[in-house]
């Protein structure tokens, strides 16, 4: 905490954003988004880089985030320079290659020497990311099978088998997905009743594919 101190110049209020954030993801960046401190065990937990590996391989902000959030993010830094603060969702890279949704808000202030500096304190939010992805998914499969069920009363059989296959096989990922996310016991109540809405869309889903089986015509 000495550290930060010294870089807050005694900032009260980012001193405080830190300490009620600490175990989240944070990081102080200068004007041209190169590190300057990180809290270096969620970064470890989370990302799998260490302090000295960020630091003495001279990694920016710019290199760990994801190429097609790049530009909308230096945008965001610059209007944080501007205004102050910004708030957002990036994709960050983890050590093995992978990326995990980050949701983030940006505040800046001038450290002890006058330098204006950039707090940036992020929380994963890939599990939610993937909840609602799945959720949105599964919606529209339903809308889908709804449409196509229609339009089944003036298809031959041959059709009908080449639908059923396909919307069997997009409702199998989707399954698979759930399933794996259900595993998980880190869940908080939000995801988890998220998961509940989730699963009652799976029964639709089954009900309708079963009344889609060609096998029943």
């Amino acid at each position: 905490m000495k550290e930060i101190e010294d870089l807050c110049s005694m900032n009260k209020n980012i001193l405080s954003m830190i300490s009620e954030n600490i175990n989240d993801l944070i990081a102080i960046v200068d004007e041209n988004l190169n590190f300057v401190y990180i809290n270096e065990k969620p970064f470890n937990e989370t990302l799998g880089y260490s302090k000295n590996y960020l630091f003495e391989n001279k990694r920016t902000l710019i290199d760990l985030i994801h190429p097609e959030d790049l530009g909308p993010y230096i945008n965001s830094s610059i209007d944080c320079f501007h205004l102050g603060q910004t708030a957002g969702t990036i994709r960050v890279r983890r050590s093995n290659g992978s990326y995990i949704y980050v949701e983030y808000k940006s505040k800046t202030f001038t450290d002890k020497d006058g330098s204006l500096k950039l707090l940036i304190i992020g929380q994963d939010i890939t599990k939610k990311h993937l909840i609602k992805d799945l959720e949105t998914k599964l919606v529209n499969l339903i809308k889908k099978i709804d449409n196509k069920f229609i339009e089944l009363t003036s298809t031959n059989a041959s059709t009908l088998i080449q639908m059923t296959n396909e919307m069997k096989t997009s409702h199998s990922i989707v399954k698979r997905l759930l399933e794996s996310l259900l595993t998980d016991e880190n869940l908080s109540q939000q995801q988890i009743q998220n998961l509940k809405d989730i699963y009652s869309n799976e029964l639709k889903i089954e009900k309708l594919l079963e009344k889609l089986d060609p096998n029943k015509f």
